[in-house]
């Protein structure tokens, strides 16, 4: 522990649009399904990008997130 990290990325916002968690029955043995799509931007003429992750998973009989 105690290892410094650095990197030239910087992160000037973090921003939820949506965060959704729903439960639909109780712990069982099911597998955890999961999507991730990622979308990266660039703003024309700058250094600037926008990441967009959207991260979705579903255990059957158990619960959804968003």
């Amino acid at each position: 522990m105690g290892e410094k990290i650095s990197s030239v990325l910087s992160l000037d916002k973090l921003v939820f649009d949506k965060i959704e968690f729903k439960r639909t029955g109780m712990k069982n043995e099911n597998e955890l399904e999961i999507e991730l799509k990622v979308i990266i931007n660039k703003k024309q003429d700058e250094d600037i990008y926008r990441v967009t992750l959207i991260f979705i998973g579903n255990k059957e009989k158990e619960y959804s997130l968003a």
